[in-house]
């Protein structure tokens, strides 16, 4: 697949990677700073349009005052923080998404929204299963945990339940709070989030396969 060009601020960029390693730089070119407004104003307006490709833009960036960047939760790397007029409203934003423009695509912002709602599931039955592949009957460095059937055929399936009980289909979506930065419904979904949560439980049947036997695998034919 070509590489798609991403035009921002006046400037064509090659390609998404190439957009998130120019954006990585500044980043890192900032380091820890408490004002990124004040000691770094060129880069503030950049970082200030780069948030703008955020998915809870308005709701992250309201009484917006500058930008600090800190070292993450994890210490794995910077984190930029909004800091806000009332200094206990600070949150976090991910420059890393937004300059991956993860949240421009609303297709991929339900599916990954999904799958963070029903995380819980997978980690627990990963956590009780054997880590032998079922498909190759080996263990190997990088193990997933695969829907028998298939995660596209339960959520076609279960959206049509949806429709005929007439229950609201997000279209907009928040972002978790642990660190990974993953797309997740709002609360105000809560009914649609929790009727896919139960849905899952009780219709998905699930199994340890390998990397390459999982990625092998025919997809879903709708």
């Amino acid at each position: 697949m070509p590489s798609i060009p991403v035009n921002f601020m006046g400037e064509t960029y090659k390609s998404k990677k190439a957009f998130c390693n120019y954006i990585r730089e500044i980043i890192y070119d900032i380091g820890i700073c408490d004002s990124v407004k004040v000691n770094y104003p060129k880069y503030y307006n950049i970082l200030c349009e780069l948030f703008k490709f955020h998915i809870d833009y308005n709701n992250k960036t309201n009484g917006m005052i500058d930008i600090k960047i800190q070292n993450n939760a994890m210490d794995s790397g910077l984190e930029t923080i909004i800091i806000k007029e009332l200094p206990k409203n600070d949150i976090d934003i991910s420059w890393y998404s937004c300059a991956n423009l993860r949240f421009k695509n609303e297709i991929n912002n339900f599916n990954d929204s999904l799958r963070s709602c029903i995380s819980p599931q997978i980690i627990h039955f990963k956590c009780n299963n054997s880590d032998k592949c079922e498909i190759c009957n080996e263990v190997k460095s990088e193990m997933h945990v695969d829907h028998i059937i298939q995660f596209e055929e339960l959520k076609e399936k279960f959206l049509k339940i949806c429709i005929e009980d007439n229950i609201r289909i997000p279209k907009e979506f928040s972002e978790l709070t642990d660190g990974s930065n993953r797309p997740c419904f709002k609360s105000e979904d809560s009914e649609f989030s929790e009727k896919w949560y139960e849905y899952h439980e009780k219709n998905a049947k699930l199994r340890i396969l390998c990397k390459n036997c999982n990625l092998t695998r025919s997809k879903y034919k709708h």
